[in-house]
């Protein structure tokens, strides 16, 4: 099912299945989403006795059965919430869904399952048959973001301007949860009906956009050097762990080699993958709708492709998520060579993090130099970001 379709249903009270898995990356859709079903179904007073959140990281799951076993004497329906399904074992996964599959649940209970691994929720998919129905939340592409800012202002019943959409997504970037907070103090602010125009973004909303670790990689990946510097100093300044921003870029590194690698020791797999990824790097960045479209397809024909890959090679690339396939094509802007010449320089790298090294966010802003431009290897650090 669709998430336009559920809210259309949702809205008329005329869901008729009662389980729901919740697949896909974007945890606060999710959210947002349990609370619409909490709001539609359940009046405000009743909240509290009939909505019931439920985390699999920090709860015993013999408690899942002891919570739908419970008794309240409101007539609105019962409403469960389970995050991070996919942190259980599968032994205890698959007692889940027996005993969903075996037993009688009341008509007033609703049943959510927040799972954020792909492989996972669609074996959940299979093992609740039809019981249940799957909707997928992911973020809205870079070109869907205007229009759910403001399907967002609409639903605190205000309108806000192109400008002042364009403005507000400068400010923050593309954190939806940031985005959603600031819409809502915006829509209170203009009140009912009101309109959130381009002057109360810009006294109202401060500058949240933040660099993260993938904007890193992908910097890396796509050889930008400036914005490589800069945003390993923003994520150093800001506190991120060292030791893990290091572990991701040698991380990234290592696949793209192994890529190559692949797809010169075994060009039966890789090459109709090297001529697919080829296609997806052309594209690496844009957000036209065509684009969206293309990249779309053929990261599925990619997926599609590696079904029959060696468990192996399926598991180190991970390519179920569509993220780490457009990632992945850009190792296609690093020659096999340029990454084998880089080895020993890594491997040497990675052994002085491992040990007490004076300055090691100098260490690796040179050694992203050396892996980025290297005709810049000679030149200091200090020449570079001037």
């Amino acid at each position: 099912m669709d998430i336009p379709t559920f809210e259309v249903l949702l809205k008329k009270r005329g869901l008729t299945k009662r389980l729901f898995v919740f697949a896909g990356r974007e945890d606060f859709l999710k959210e947002r989403m349990c609370e619409k079903i909490a709001e539609t179904l359940v009046n405000s007073d009743e909240r509290s006795e009939n909505v019931f959140r439920f985390d699999f990281s920090k709860n015993d799951s013999d408690d899942f059965f002891s919570k739908l076993d419970g008794f309240c004497f409101s007539s609105d329906p019962r409403l469960f919430f389970f995050s991070n399904f996919d942190s259980l074992s599968t032994t205890n996964r698959k007692k889940i869904y027996s005993t969903i599959t075996s037993s009688y649940f009341p008509q007033d209970i609703f049943l959510v399952l927040m799972i954020s691994n792909q492989p996972i929720s669609m074996e959940a998919t299979r093992a609740l048959g039809e019981l249940s129905e799957k909707l997928d939340f992911w973020a809205p592409f870079a070109n869907q973001f205007p229009s759910w800012v403001q399907k967002t202002a609409g639903e605190f019943e205000a309108r806000i301007t192109p400008g002042a959409c364009n403005l507000l997504i400068q400010k923050i970037g593309e954190n939806l949860r940031l985005i959603f907070q600031e819409v809502k103090k915006l829509a209170l602010s203009a009140g009912k009906g009101g309109i959130i125009s381009e002057k109360m973004v810009e006294t109202g909303v401060s500058y949240l956009k933040e660099d993260n670790i993938f904007d890193l990689l992908t910097a890396i990946g796509k050889r930008e050097l400036s914005s490589s510097l800069k945003i390993m100093e923003n994520l150093y300044s800001r506190g991120e762990p060292i030791q893990k921003t290091w572990f991701m870029i040698q991380k990234t590194l290592r696949d793209f080699r192994l890529f190559h690698d692949l797809s010169f020791d075994r060009p039966d797999l890789f090459g109709e993958i090297s001529t697919s990824m080829k296609r997806l790097l052309s594209i690496h960045g844009k957000t036209d709708f065509k684009a969206n479209q293309e990249r779309k397809n053929i990261i599925s024909e990619i997926q599609g492709s590696t079904m029959s890959f060696p468990d192996l090679i399926r598991e180190v690339f991970s390519m179920e998520n569509p993220n780490v396939v457009s990632n992945l094509s850009l190792a296609l802007n690093f020659s096999h060579s340029e990454l084998r010449d880089l080895w020993p320089r890594l491997l040497e790298m990675d052994a002085s993090m491992k040990t007490s090294i004076p300055s090691q966010i100098l260490a690796i802003q040179e050694f992203l130099i050396e892996v980025i431009n290297p005709k810049l290897r000679k030149q200091s650090l200090y020449q570079v970001k001037n």
